[in-house]
């Protein structure tokens, strides 16, 4: 399994792959925080509830 999982990591689509999946983990960390950051407009007890 484990040699496998090496194989395709060695081949460009593979490694289109990780760059694809870690790609998107860190869009959604980005929205994620965005969202909560833009709770600021909804006043201090929404802030402060998100901090």
């Amino acid at each position: 399994m484990t040699t496998r999982v090496l194989t395709f990591y060695g081949t460009s689509v593979g490694k289109k792959v990780v760059m694809a999946v870690t790609g998107f983990i860190v869009f959604g960390y980005v929205v994620v925080h965005m969202l909560g950051n833009l709770q600021i407009f909804l006043g201090p007890a929404k802030i402060n509830g998100y901090a």
